[in-house]
């Protein structure tokens, strides 16, 4: 009998499996272009034929395998360090904030992701971006588009806490001849271009020259948003005309403008509460917090500033490759960005950390001893550390 081969594989053995993370690769990567998005049911589906003899989207898939230490070595070199444990590997550790107070404010924490889309774009660094944005027709659902100007960057500012296949939009990028793009990752999204780049490279086609991260506690269904906009926030579906997941002033809050111009608002506590419980299966399997395969990785840092009765926050970034670091510092010279070293402590003291490798790790086990069906990973040393990431060494040190 033959080995089973293609999308029938990954139907089989991912998607019906429960570890489907709606990421686009196989979208994206399809040499034939037989897959699309059920966007209802947020999973691929066939709609053409497979190749002869082809497997690609099964190999590439980071839903069912990511061997991550494998692939930071063909990366940068090298396997993380036991210091970079909670970390991934890295060169420098940043704080810093959008010069432009315009774009600092819409971001949602200091907005230095787009301030370096910007700066790479008008340095004909990139000839374009690919971002999570709201769809245009259901301003409650998500996007990937191809951002080609300052506008469509901004345009696509802040975080997007919902399930968005970001690699399929490669599928246009790749049919594009010579020109070089960023793309704005998840983990799981970096999981399946690093897979790609490094299993498969005669297929790619086009060139991501930049993987801007973005550091991840969970994603949600947009069954979540819909909840939030029906049932929290009392506003029909078809009255929605915008969906802000970090509006307002920082941390920003739940915001929905309706079509004649109300806003209505959920604090952001409660718009994470319910995002646990809107968490796909795959999701709260993943190890990888801090987009740990990108150049670079931005999150949150815990830290505001009001100016001119506006509250903004500043970013977190783990600078992972040297492409990444040139970036930073000719972003800074021109006066796109500030950023100041910090130290490692002040990374991993983060509640997203935790969920992502104390509890995962610990369901992942579980799930594992109990035969559930469970990612692949080449390495599994994240669970019950000697000293846990919300407190130094040397704060246990003084407790004891």
């Amino acid at each position: 009998m033959n080995a089973i081969k293609g999308f029938v594989e990954l139907e089989q053995n991912v998607i019906e499996k429960g570890l489907c993370n709606y990421c686009g690769s196989c979208v994206g990567f399809c040499p034939n272009n037989s897959l699309e998005l059920d966007k209802a049911n947020e999973r691929p589906v066939l709609i053409g034929r497979c190749a002869k003899n082809c497997s690609l989207c099964v190999n590439i898939c980071p839903g069912r395998e990511v061997s991550i230490h494998q692939l930071e070595k063909n990366i940068f070199g090298r396997i993380r360090s036991r210091e970079e444990k909670y970390t991934g590997v890295y060169l420098h550790l940043y704080k810093g904030h959008a010069c432009s107070q315009k774009i600092r404010q819409i971001g949602s924490s200091g907005g230095v992701g787009t301030a370096l889309l910007l700066y790479a774009l008008e340095n004909k660094l990139i000839d374009g971006a690919v971002l999570a944005s709201m769809d245009g027709k259901k301003p409650w659902r998500t996007n990937p588009v191809i951002a080609r100007n300052r506008d469509e960057i901004i345009s696509a500012a802040q975080s997007k806490y919902a399930l968005v296949p970001i690699n399929a939009a490669l599928r246009e990028v790749k049919a594009i001849n010579n020109d070089k793009f960023a793309v704005t990752a998840l983990p799981c999204h970096a999981h399946g271009i690093r897979k790609m780049q490094v299993q498969s490279p005669q297929h790619n086609g086009m060139e991501v020259s930049l993987l801007l991260g973005i550091i991840c506690g969970c994603s949600a269904t947009y069954r979540m948003t819909e909840h939030l906009i029906e049932e929290v926030c009392g506003v029909h579906l078809d009255d929605v005309e915008k969906v802000e997941y970090r509006g307002g002033d920082y941390p920003g809050s739940f915001r929905v403008t309706t079509k004649d111009g109300y806003i209505v608002e959920a604090p952001n506590n409660l718009r994470g509460a319910f995002m646990l419980s809107y968490v796909p299966d795959r999701c709260q399997v993943c190890l990888d917090w801090s987009a740990e395969l990108c150049d670079l990785s931005l999150g949150d840092f815990a830290e505001a500033r009001t100016i001119n009765n506006c509250t903004t926050g500043s970013t977190l970034i783990i600078c992972r490759s040297q492409r990444g670091k040139q970036l930073l510092i000719d972003a800074a010279s021109a006066g796109y960005i500030t950023i100041e070293e910090i130290s490692v402590n002040e990374v991993t003291a983060n509640l997203g950390l935790e969920l992502k490798m104390h509890a995962n790790a610990i369901r992942y086990k579980q799930r594992k001893h109990w035969q559930w069906p469970v990612p692949t990973y080449d390495q599994l040393n994240y669970p019950e550390p000697l000293f846990g990431s919300m407190a130094s060494e040397d704060n246990y040190k003084k407790r004891n």
